[in-house]
């Protein structure tokens, strides 16, 4: 806390300690070695001084200008006379110029102080009861236009203190060598200029501002002149504020002193760093010449704290870190060069960019503004080129300004460094000059953009994974009719046409084939999985064909047969395997997928019982054998079950084998990249089982990665096991959900199971199909219902049978892409001795209850009534 000053009249105190002379209308006062106090005041035209010693001969009054002489040498308080002080002596003295109700500007008088002496001497210029405005031009050598003249050759130790009126004046401090305590002891509400020449560089002392309770002091220190480049602080230690950094000197002050504090700098490339707890205080630094940087902390602020940063000719930064508070206002006027703003949002927050917000000004300008949490203080910014979102927000939204924003761009600029230099954070919102580029130095949870209200085109292309939403991206629509072009990739993009008011005319665009299962249109939310765009109050879609890699299927004949057939969507041949050779008959389980990149799926075919297990993986264009193992020892001759899916998440489907009758629930998992063991454990918790698995693979949490689903085989429950994909997929992988019967907990026959997304919410469906021994019912459960193990029991989105009711060989069950659409589609086949009939239902016709019309229907082998594997 800075001293309050509390002086009174001193006139009459005694103080033998100086010696005193008059030549003429000059007279001249020197100290002795004691510790002394001298005061020169005024008094009806004349300059007294308090000098007193009853063992004085020669002292008459307090007029007594001559030591040792009798009768009074009176000296006019007049701009003739001059006052010297040769020096104060050896003691720690006290010069005292004005007095309380005799003003130091009542003297009239030039003053010149010559030395100090030895001790730690002080001076104090009382003006604190003189009336009117006053400026004072203050220097390391003197004062001037306040009063008197003061030419000063001294050094002050313990620092000169200037008490200024009641009415408003101005104290301008060119120089200081000197601490200097500047006090606004009156009414008035006072101008502190610091640096008045334009330089702080011969400011080698502490200025301090104190308004011992009056209204608060505008201070300004000006350093614009000055070519060196700066480092400046602006820092609180309890009330007190400190701006140091522009010279060898500092300026302090308390914040009930200041109302405003302006901070200029000069030429060089600068740097500012405001970390403060004032209240009611607003700090504007402006920056001049130079690649300057400025900092501020925004969660130090103190009550109705404002600071205003401005920038200059060259490219600025402004930095903000801090999640802010209410009263915390941050303004950032760039003005010319490439100016970057970086704000960083604290972890977990929703932070708000409105690069255009319209009825907010600064300096008279509309502004934009970052809110880096919800609660927090804006950061109003204008004319700035470009601004950087650090820290890890939960959500991050982007408000685009009204008006028509005609040609937005979000995903990677594609440039080397953000205007200041900066390496680039790799992920920009860019839209030519009617947009300020928002990038994000860190990944954040969920990326929003609002579109304005005047008709909107925003195009969403590919994005740095190593800076993108960690979640998915978000564009919502605004009044008018807005324009969504959006390229597919990592980063999952949801598309709101609707909110916040619904607005015919939506478009939304996709430029190239969509490859995968890449468009879904949710029900209900926006939850969208990567790599896909989910859409919602579009009116118009234009997106070309999508090209899926799961579209043909393969048949395989069950026991009795021992061939297979590889089908286009629409039914027609690929064409026929062989896989074990002529002779073999125990039958073809098969599965599909694109396990060579090449757009087309690729046929795996598995032995049934009765020799010893076999797996070979054709390609789906030459038939070339890709891959050919024995799983599983040789005395084992139940036979296999195969199924295929991408675990790991890199982009190539693994191969999953399962036993038959008579082994126990193993799944081995084999990498489609390397053919290498993956995993081998049991996917059903009971080692002593016997009766076989089935298991298939598919993203039912919508998070890009295939979970492995295990059934029971014969003799077991329709127990389902479903284990979570990941890139480090391997044994005993965590389960997404806890494991449940499919159907009645009394059958015993396992369950055949497929996965795949039917109502398009991004998220696979579980879909059984009845055991051997069982009817061919179909029953497909909500795969985001599952993922949530809502209370409830999840959705049923289909349940029939697909077929004649009265047959027991079940029904095996596939989910391929047959249509032009983005859901999954159903492929059944005849169970054991039910025939050789291949049925497909497409994805956008299946209900929740009744049977829906086939799309597909064919004996795969004529003749042969064994049943069929599809996959």
């Amino acid at each position: 806390m800075l001293a309050r000053f509390s002086l009174e009249l001193l006139e009459r105190r005694d103080n033998p300690g100086f010696v005193s002379n008059l030549s003429g209308a000059t007279a001249s006062v020197a100290g002795d070695s004691g510790a002394d106090t001298l005061v020169i005041t005024e008094s009806l035209g004349f300059l007294h001084h308090n000098r007193q010693s009853a063992g004085d001969p020669g002292f008459v009054s307090d007029f007594d200008w001559v030591s040792g002489t009798a009768g009074e040498q009176r000296l006019a308080a007049s701009s003739a006379s001059r006052v010297t002080i040769v020096t104060l002596g050896g003691g720690d003295d006290t010069l005292m110029l004005g007095s309380g109700g005799s003003p130091f500007s009542a003297l009239l008088a030039p003053i010149t102080i010559s030395d100090g002496g030895a001790g730690n001497d002080r001076l104090i210029v009382d003006n604190s009861q003189s009336p009117g405005s006053k400026t004072y031009a203050y220097s390391s050598t003197g004062v001037t236009g306040a009063g008197p003249a003061i030419d000063n050759a001294a050094t002050f130790e313990n620092g000169e203190t200037y008490l200024c009126g009641p009415s408003p004046d101005s104290f301008n401090v060119s120089s200081a060598k000197n601490n200097l305590t500047i006090v606004n002891s009156g009414g008035g509400s006072d101008t502190v200029t610091v640096g008045s020449g334009g330089s702080m560089e011969t400011v080698v002392s502490r200025v301090t501002v104190n308004n011992n309770g009056s209204l608060p002091t505008d201070l300004r220190i000006d350093d614009r002149n000055d070519p060196t480049a700066d480092t400046v602080t602006i820092s609180s230690s309890g009330p007190q504020t400190t701006v140091a950094g522009l010279s060898a000197g500092s300026v302090a002050y308390d914040e009930a002193d200041v109302n405003l504090l302006t901070v200029i700098g000069g030429g060089g490339d600068d740097s500012f760093a405001v970390s403060t707890d004032d209240t009611d205080v607003t700090i504007a630094v402006l920056g001049r010449g130079g690649k300057d940087t400025f900092t501020v902390a925004a969660d130090a602020g103190g009550a109705n704290t404002t600071v205003r940063l401005v920038g200059q000719d060259d490219a600025d930064t402004f930095i903000v870190t801090g999640a802010g508070v209410p009263s915390f206002v941050v303004s950032v006027l760039g003005q010319a060069g490439a100016d970057v703003l970086r704000v960083t949002a604290p972890a977990g927050a929703t932070a708000v960019v409105t690069p255009i917000r319209p009825g907010v000004t600064f300096d008279g300008v509309e502004v934009g503004s970052f809110t880096p949490a919800a609660g927090a203080g804006p950061v109003n910014f204008e004319t700035i080129e470009s601004v950087v979102v650090a820290g890890t927000p939960a959500e991050l939204e982007v408000r685009l300004k009204a008006g028509g924003n005609p040609a937005v761009v979000l995903g990677d600029d594609g440039t080397a460094a953000d205007p200041d230099g900066t390496p680039n954070a790799g992920v920009s919102l860019v839209s030519g000059s009617t947009l300020i580029p928002v990038a994000f130095a860190n990944p954040t949870g969920r990326l929003t953009v609002f579109l304005g209200d005047g008709g909107d085109t925003i195009a969403m292309n590919a994005m740095d994974a190593a800076f993108a939403p960690a979640n998915a991206a978000t564009l919502t629509g605004g009044a008018a009719a807005d324009t969504f072009v959006v390229t597919p990739g990592a980063v999952p993009v949801a598309v709101n046409g609707n909110a916040p008011t619904a607005a015919p005319g939506d478009t939304l665009r996709i430029p190239t084939p969509v490859l995968v299962a890449a468009l879904t249109k949710p029900s209900g939310s926006l939850g969208v999985a990567p790599g896909r765009v989910a859409y919602q109050g579009i009116e118009t879609l234009d997106i070309p064909q999508p090209v899926f890699a799961d579209r043909e299927f393969a048949a395989g004949a069950d026991t009795g047969g021992g061939g297979g057939r590889f089908f286009n969507p629409d039914g027609t041949e690929r064409f026929t395997l062989t896989p074990f050779g002529a002779g073999f008959a125990g039958g073809v389980r098969v599965a599909s997928a694109d396990f060579t990149g090449d757009g087309v799926a690729d046929v795996v075919a598995g032995t049934g019982p009765g020799g010893p297990t076999r797996v070979i993986v054709f390609d789906g264009v030459t038939k070339a054998v890709l891959f050919d193992v024995a799983p599983f020892e040789p005395a084992f001759t139940g036979g296999v079950y195969v199924a295929a899916g991408d675990v790991n998440g890199d982009g190539v489907p693994e191969l999953v084998i399962t036993p038959d009758e008579g082994g126990g629930p193993r799944v081995k998992v084999i990498s489609g990249a390397t053919f290498g063991l993956l995993a081998d454990f049991f996917g059903i918790d009971d080692a002593n089982f016997r009766g076989g698995a089935r298991a298939t693979v598919g993203d039912i949490d919508g998070d890009g990665f295939g979970e492995l689903v295990v059934c029971a085989g014969f003799g077991g429950g329709p127990r389902v096991a479903a284990f979570k994909g990941s890139a480090a997929f391997a044994n005993n992988a965590p389960k997404l959900f806890a494991d449940f019967f499919l159907f009645e907990q009394a059958l015993r026959n396992g369950a055949f199971v497929a996965v795949g997304d039917v109502n398009g919410d991004g998220k696979g469906d579980l879909i059984g199909g009845g055991g051997p021994g069982g009817g061919p019912r179909v029953l497909i459960l909500s795969g985001a219902d599952l993922t949530a193990a809502k209370a409830d029991g999840s959705a049923v989105l289909a349940n029939f049978f697909a077929g004649d009711t009265a047959s027991r060989g079940g029904i095996r069950v596939a989910t391929r892409h047959l249509d032009a659409d983005t859901t999954a589609d159903l492929v059944v086949g005849a169970g054991t001795g039910a025939g050789s009939r291949v049925t497909a239902y497409l994805g956008k016709n299946l209900t929740p209850a009744g049977t829906p019309p086939e799309a597909l229907g064919f004996d795969a082998f004529v003749g042969f009534s064994g049943g069929v594997f599809v996959g």
